[in-house]
């Protein structure tokens, strides 16, 4: 359901179902406003402090400054056209010397374990970049098809798919785009080479030397 800023909670008895991700964000906004605030829950998450603050004038004028990158995350969401796709979770065909964290099917374990394997390939991909004086890297099309094919396969028969059931693991098309179809060690190997040959390169060219006068 989609939040009603229209209806105005202040002196109101609210009550609360979970404390979740949309928790979280809301709760400390309406703290304040209410009459009387009731969250139930199962367990409580133990978790540090969360820190919030505003957009600021400073911070939008910079994006204002820096169009590009607001073009480009609406470009990659357009592309997906509702299903979520990259090779290795990481790199978005068509989208050269960009990196995704976090990206589809790399999710539902350990983020620590899984941010430090993508930031692993990062760096391999950063190395090669400057060894091979590259200007750009691009992952090639059919091997991100080939990525996306063996991810959709493998959890074909799991709790994940199987059974009927529709959930936010499943995009608009009805693929996985969250989970990793296997184990974090697995995951680990496959993002600890930078495979060169999936890619296609494109090599800086050198600067033309001025010659000296006799």
């Amino acid at each position: 359901s989609r939040w009603d800023h229209d209806h105005d909670l202040r002196g109101e008895r609210v009550a609360v179902i979970g404390t979740g991700a949309s928790a979280a964000q809301f709760v400390p906004r309406i703290q304040p406003q209410v009459g009387q605030l009731t969250v139930f829950q199962r367990t409580p998450p133990w978790v540090m402090p969360k820190p919030d603050w505003r957009i600021g004038p400073r911070r939008r004028a910079l994006m204002r400054r820096l169009p590009v990158l607001q073009r480009a995350a609406r470009q990659v969401v357009w592309t997906w056209d509702g299903s979520p796709r990259a090779f290795r979770g990481t790199s978005v065909a068509g989208f050269p010397n960009a990196f995704v964290l976090f990206g589809p099917n790399i999710g539902s374990a350990s983020a620590f374990v899984m941010l430090d394997a993508q930031l692993r390939y990062l760096v391999g991909a950063m190395r090669a970049m400057r060894a091979g004086g590259w200007s750009s890297f691009d992952v090639r099309q059919e091997a991100q098809d080939a990525d996306k094919a063996d991810v959709d396969a493998r959890p074909a028969r799991s709790a994940w798919n199987a059974g009927g059931c529709t959930s936010y693991y499943l995009d608009a098309k009805g693929h996985n785009a969250s989970v990793f179809p296997g184990t974090m060690r697995r995951m680990q190997r496959l993002l600890a080479r930078f495979p060169v040959e999936s890619f296609e390169v494109r090599v800086e060219r050198a600067a033309p030397v001025a010659s000296s006068a006799q």
